[in-house]
């Protein structure tokens, strides 16, 4: 069990001394590892003593179940997530539970799903990416993040790159042919997105391809009225936006716009994305 302390406000803190002592009330040994910074999780995942019949339980967001999912590699190890993080995209797809007890429950009784896995040069993901403002504002979160973090703080952030953003065009292509060129790209293998929003409501982890979202508007009114198509999760019916599937996508852009990976800023562009030929094991209910 790999803990992120600072996530949802100290809920991982807070969480995991009751989960750890339900699983080894039924009969599990329980290791613990707690963060204290990026890169921990992964390296507690990749040393992990891990055989058959574990699992590796991620208490906190998004960003640290990436790291978790990295660090096992193809071990073949199952892995969920107890939803203490602030976007909790893969709780959110699967409705995993934030009830102790029924989270421990779903760990002992729930069944694997077999998600797909992308990658964008060594590292993998298993939720999504996205190139333009989404992963300005992760950049930015990046930069100035404090441990102490809330959906209140990327509403800060929003507002803020919101204020002074360019558009950066990308030119996308998908499994080798042009898609356009567009400044807002999303490659997701979930229909869910952080906090309310959703893009792609068509998108499956399992399906064996990568969903992607291009958004042609250039203003700040646009990405408004994205944002409020993503909350009302029919973004796909605005002629400006385009959806297309595919398993190798490239990015492009001459002024090197921003990437994000599971919520959290990944450098910049250009980016390959590939569906890769393995899959990741995933307790859900």
């Amino acid at each position: 069990m790999v803990v992120n302390p600072t996530s949802g406000l100290g809920l991982g803190r807070r969480s995991a001394p009751r989960l750890g002592a339900l699983l080894r009330e039924r009969g599990c040994e329980v290791e613990v590892s707690w963060t204290t910074r990026p890169g921990d999780a992964l390296d507690a995942a990749a040393h992990a003593d891990a055989d058959e019949g574990s699992a590796g339980l991620c208490v906190g967001g998004d960003g640290t179940l990436n790291e978790i999912v990295n660090g096992l590699g193809d071990k073949g190890i199952p892995v969920t997530l107890f939803p203490a993080g602030t976007g909790n995209v893969l709780a959110k797809e699967y409705a995993i539970p934030c009830n102790v007890r029924r989270f421990c429950d779903m760990v002992l009784r729930g069944r694997t799903e077999m998600l797909d896995v992308a990658a964008i040069g060594e590292r993998r993901f298993i939720l999504f990416a996205g190139a333009g403002f989404d992963a300005a504002v992760s950049r930015s979160i990046y930069q100035r993040r404090t441990r102490r973090f809330c959906m209140l703080g990327y509403v800060t952030h929003i507002l803020k790159i919101l204020a002074t953003y360019r558009f950066p065009q990308m030119e996308v292509t998908v499994d080798g042919s042009p898609a356009g060129t567009a400044p807002g790209v999303l490659v997701t293998n979930m229909h869910s997105y952080g906090g309310p929003f959703e893009f792609v409501g068509q998108a499956s982890p399992t399906d064996g391809l990568l969903d992607v979202c291009l958004m042609r508007g250039s203003s700040r009114r646009d990405l408004l009225r994205y944002m409020w198509g993503g909350l009302r999760h029919r973004i796909l019916e605005y002629a400006d936006t385009t959806h297309l599937r595919g398993k190798v996508i490239e990015l492009r852009c001459t002024e090197g716009a921003p990437l994000q990976v599971d919520g959290d800023f990944a450098g910049t562009l250009p980016a390959k994305i590939e569906l890769l030929n393995v899959r990741v094991p995933v307790i859900v209910p």
